[in-house]
């Protein structure tokens, strides 16, 4: 008789060892599941974040110079083309 008891016992600790062996298993899955769902979301809030930074920049960056740039913007398109046309008259009186 007790050498029955022993082996179902044996058997016993074995099935309980399986069981925690599973448990620790499943815990292990669901925390890394919940670990890359936590990254998702942080690589989203970044990505929004710099968005947010890029729209500001660029905001900042219309706002600056006002119309004395504006101003500015148009000679310096008139002085190109100039340049431009004295170069091909310049290469004609060569030919």
């Amino acid at each position: 008789m007790e050498g029955k008891s022993k082996k179902m016992e044996m058997k016993m600790e074995e099935k309980m060892e399986e069981k925690r062996k599973k448990r620790r298993e499943e815990k292990r899955e669901e925390k890394r599941e919940r670990k890359g769902k936590r990254k998702k979301k942080e690589e989203k809030e970044k990505g929004r974040e710099r968005k947010g930074k890029r729209k500001e920049k660029r905001k900042r960056k219309g706002k600056r110079g006002g119309k004395r740039k504006r101003k500015r913007r148009g000679k310096r398109k008139g002085k190109r083309g100039g340049k431009r046309k004295e170069k091909e008259k310049g290469r004609e009186k060569r030919r």
